[in-house]
């Protein structure tokens, strides 16, 4: 595959007559397996092959994509981009063509057992879970694949590289679809999954058996312990509505101006690690730069954005390697990772008096970016705690929340994290969030759901 990637994009900078010239070459072959009422509903499978040139005239550029490699609709694609360049304004911000870079040598994220994604291999696996949760009805999916990137340019940056990912979900319902359980699990390495799925189903139909019954709650404050794959849209909100340096300098991130000041409570870090295969390793970004772990938040303080070349000019500071493909510039963390406290998930329960255990929250949107508002439902399983023990199932509720003041209110973090990841945003580029499930006080409830 390499090689083939290589030839493309070779074949694309001989047709061009740019003063610079980048080329992104993009595989993907992804097979989602998906199951609903027990039974395997769905195999799809994509092969999806982006060939994607920015071509610089002086200050202009013009960006074109393709999925065609025959010889004439890349020189059509090239035309095109040159066309677009001359006939855009001038970019004194336009960052410059990347030349050669050494870059690290991160373990790789590729399991070569998902070089040609097997459909059986996930029937047995979810042949296994519908007959673990019997009598209950299973519903969720298996996504298998891998994607290669080859960046190029005429100033002879090369940079390749190919990730793998497998995630499985799992959802446990009755008959009546109002006791549920959810559960799910990401990796690189199919052996992963392979080794934990069993666990993740028993998890789901422990949730799933207890869900039942649900009492109503007052909408008020409540001291809450959420999961880890419960933070995860939260978190990724936190990146793009916060941690980006296009939010932070047009001034709608909720950090604008607090760069080097204690937002966040202490027991807070995150990092930008792209050396985590299990965050999925990536050496370099779409720029040229060398990625290397950033923190954004240290001890509760705001340390940096995410930053990619163009940003970094227009705020003073230097890219921290999170330009993303292809050619946007949004920087944004790709690879993040909240560090673990001190406490076991079983010992946040019992050291709670009253509050709740939450699985994951849904439809989650934003209320108000400027401060971190978002609101959503609970959902798959929300439990009372009462005396340090889960009583009762809770009926969901909605949650109105700033998350500047949720995240203030930290009073434990999980001694262990687990990568967790949004299956949608697979085919761009694979990003992941590793977390450990987390405590807080006094988080609001402003509702309660009708189912």
């Amino acid at each position: 595959m390499r090689e083939r990637l290589y030839d493309i994009a070779h074949q694309v900078l001989r047709l061009s007559d740019a003063d610079g010239t980048e080329v992104i070459v993009q595989y993907t072959d992804d097979l989602l397996s998906r199951y609903a009422n027990s039974f395997i509903t769905q195999n799809s499978r994509e092969k999806f092959l982006r060939i994607t040139v920015r071509l610089r005239y002086g200050n202009r550029a013009g960006v074109a994509s393709t999925d065609k490699i025959d010889r004439e609709s890349l020189a059509h694609m090239v035309r095109s981009a040159k066309e677009i360049a001359l006939n855009s304004p001038q970019d004194p911000d336009l960052p410059e063509v990347p030349g050669p870079n050494s870059l690290p040598d991160y373990p790789p994220s590729f399991d070569e057992s998902i070089q040609d994604p097997d459909p059986g291999r996930a029937a047995r696996i979810i042949g296994e879970i519908i007959e673990r949760g019997k009598p209950l009805r299973a519903f969720g999916n298996l996504s298998q694949g891998h994607v290669h990137y080859l960046f190029l340019t005429s100033e002879g940056f090369e940079g390749y590289h190919r990730s793998s990912r497998v995630s499985v979900s799992i959802n446990y319902m009755d008959d009546t679809f109002t006791q549920s359980g959810w559960a799910q699990g990401v990796s690189y390495r199919f052996s992963d999954i392979e080794e934990s799925f069993m666990e993740l189903a028993d998890k789901s139909y422990r949730k799933a058996h207890l869900n039942r019954d649900p009492v109503e709650l007052k909408p008020g404050r409540y001291t809450v312990i959420v999961e880890n794959i419960g933070l995860d849209e939260i978190l990724m909100m936190m990146g793009w509505l916060g941690l980006s340096g296009k939010a932070y300098y047009e001034g709608t991130s909720f950090l604008r101006g607090k760069l080097g000041e204690k937002v966040f409570s202490d027991k807070l870090t995150i990092v930008d690690d792209p050396s985590d295969p299990y965050l999925f390793t990536m050496p370099f970004d779409f720029e040229g730069v060398a990625k290397k772990p950033v923190y954004l938040i240290e001890r509760g303080v705001f340390r940096s954005p995410a930053l990619d070349r163009r940003y970094a000019r227009k705020l003073g500071l230097e890219s921290t390697g999170h330009a993303i493909y292809p050619f946007h510039s949004m920087p944004f963390p790709l690879h993040m990772k909240v560090m673990e406290g001190d406490r076991t998930l079983e010992e946040m329960i019992e050291e709670t008096d009253y509050g709740l255990l939450i699985t994951r929250f849904w439809y989650v949107n934003t209320v108000d970016p400027s401060s971190f508002t978002l609101t959503g439902l609970t959902r798959d399983g929300t439990f009372l705690i009462e005396g340090g023990r889960i009583t009762k199932a809770v009926r969901n509720l909605r949650f109105t929340q700033s998350f500047l003041e949720a995240f203030n209110n930290i009073e434990a973090l999980e001694s262990r994290s687990i990568p967790v990841s949004e299956f949608n945003y697979y085919h761009f580029f694979p990003t992941a969030i590793r977390t450990p499930s987390m405590k807080i006080r006094d988080f609001t409830f402003t509702s309660v759901s009708e189912f």
